[in-house]
């Protein structure tokens, strides 16, 4: 006796595709090796990696976004956000789902600058620095934070003209708090023609990410990294 068996074709969202985006020159770690292997996929969602190698940050988060809002899939699937990994962060294997459940436009994990002294690569204000005295966890609304392990939804860069990341130098302010010129990054660029947009940068300050030194072989914080032993695993947990 046979029997017979039925496709079903949910009907979902066609948008559900997290683009992982990797600006890169090429040379990454074995230990950021290891965790993007170990990056969990969300429920219900897909991850497609997009790599960019050679060229300049801003140039590369560019081509980036621009392969991702191009994409579509066989079936109509489309790219519902970028998340940004660069290849000298370690994120924990859970970003990508724990980044989406806030359900924000833009939403960062915490990680610090390549320093002696830990800074946290969040920014509190427009010219007045890094952020102090960061919570151990939740969320931290901000001027500015690094974009190495940082979750965008799509309706954000079709908001804007791209390009969407520039970095500029000799740039002009009116403002009496700016410098007559001063160094832009690409990350505070696009930043802050979000924010113009109505989208506040958020760091999610449970969410702790390493910034990994290819060449000395260790993560910053340097004192954390030591303390937790990590140089001596073989793994990322």
């Amino acid at each position: 006796m046979s029997r017979s068996t039925e496709l079903h074709v949910y009907d979902r969202d066609k948008e559900y595709i997290i683009a992982v985006g990797v600006p890169s020159f090429g040379a990454v770690s074995m230990a950021w090796h290891l965790a993007m292997l170990q990056l969990q996929t969300p429920l219900n969602r897909a991850l497609r990696h997009i790599a960019v190698q050679g060229k300049e940050v801003g140039d590369a988060r560019n081509e980036i976004v621009r392969l991702a809002l191009d994409y579509q899939g066989e079936l109509g699937d489309r790219v519902s956000h970028v998340l940004f990994i660069d290849d000298d962060v370690l994120v924990p294997p859970d970003a990508p789902a724990r980044l989406l459940s806030h359900k924000l436009p833009i939403v960062a994990g915490l990680y610090y600058a390549r320093t002696v002294a830990p800074q946290p690569l969040v920014l509190k204000d427009r010219y007045q620095g890094v952020a102090d005295n960061l919570p151990s966890e939740g969320l931290y609304p901000c001027h500015g934070h690094g974009m190495g392990c940082t979750l965008i939804a799509r309706e954000v860069f079709e908001a804007l003209e791209p390009p969407w990341f520039k970095t500029t130098r000799d740039a002009t302010s009116l403002s009496e708090n700016a410098p007559t010129h001063w160094f832009q990054s690409e990350d505070m660029y696009f930043l802050e023609r979000a924010r113009e947009q109505g989208h506040q940068p958020t760091v999610d300050c449970g969410l702790f990410c390493w910034h990994y030194s290819l060449a000395e072989g260790v993560g910053y914080p340097i004192q954390k990294w030591k303390e937790r032993g990590n140089g001596s695993k073989r793994t990322i947990q």
